[in-house]
Formats: structure tokens, C-alpha cells, sequence
């Protein structure tokens, strides 16, 4: 929260912690907080070393997403960046992730189609993936999704 507002009102400590992140994923932890899951977490946490109070974090956060991948009632709402229930062979890179991120794919949910009358998800339909350009990563969105 302290990285939304402006910059001289922001904390030491917080900047801190996104030079920290920034040099080591090339990415800015306020974007972590919005499309990583596990397996980016813990990507994270052995970059910035396993004894730092900022890695443990980390770890902290790697396991706490990855419930969300294994609960029956949370699975849909898991980020598809960082997603440790697919085959690793169709894992989705950082610089995928971002790109996903970009055409409005975040969540497993997305990947799949609603239901017009109830709004929830139908895991029988198939949303339709036709604004991602690259695909490779089309075919690992399927292969996420069949997962």
C-alpha cells in the first residue's frame, strides 16, 4: 500500500523492498502482488537468499497462494503466473505472465467460460483465448486449464 501513493510519503523500508525486488525479478512488487503465484513466490524467496527476513516473507506468501490452488472452493480465483498444479513442461515464464497480464488474464477463472444464467464458472466451456497472439502460450493456457 505504501508503493500506490507518492513517493515522498512512502516509507524507507518500502522502497527498500521494491529495489530489492526489482533487481532481482525485473519486475515490481506491487505487480507480484497481482498475478504471482506460488512457484513465483518461491522463485522469489531463493533469489533474495534463505536466511533474510524479506525471503521467509516469501516463502511465507508461496504457501499461503498455494492453498488457494489446492481448496475446492478457491482453485478458480489462483494466479495463472506462478500455477505449481500444471505440468512444469507448460509452466508459464515471468515474461508470459506479463504478457497474459496485459491481454487481461490473471486468473485461472478467465480461462474458463460462465455460465450466462448463474454467473459462475462452467468447467464444460472454454473462454475463448483468441486476444493472446503468442501460441505457445495459448497451448499452455489449455494446458492449465485441462489441469
Amino acid at each position: 500500500m505504501q508503493l500506490i501513493g507518492p513517493e515522498n510519503k512512502q516509507l524507507l523500508i518500502s522502497r527498500i523492498f521494491e529495489r530489492i525486488v526489482l533487481d532481482k525479478m525485473a519486475i515490481s512488487i506491487i505487480d507480484i502482488f497481482k498475478i504471482a503465484g506460488p512457484a513465483t513466490w518461491q522463485l522469489l524467496a531463493a533469489r533474495t537468499g534463505r536466511v533474510s527476513m524479506l525471503s521467509q516473507s516469501f516463502e511465507a506468501m508461496a504457501v499461503f497462494i498455494g492453498f488457494t490452488e489446492t481448496d475446492k472452493k478457491t482453485w478458480s480465483a489462483a494466479p495463472i503466473l506462478g500455477q505449481t498444479k500444471t505440468n512444469p513442461i507448460y509452466r508459464i515464464s515471468l515474461a508470459e505472465g506479463l504478457e497474459l497480464c496485459r491481454d487481461g488474464y490473471t486468473f485461472v477463472a478467465q480461462l474458463f467460460g460462465m455460465d450466462e444464467l448463474t454467473g459462475k464458472i462452467d468447467k464444460n466451456s472454454n473462454a475463448s483465448l483468441h486476444q493472446i497472439a503468442n501460441r505457445n502460450l495459448v497451448q499452455k493456457c489449455k494446458a492449465l486449464r485441462s489441469t
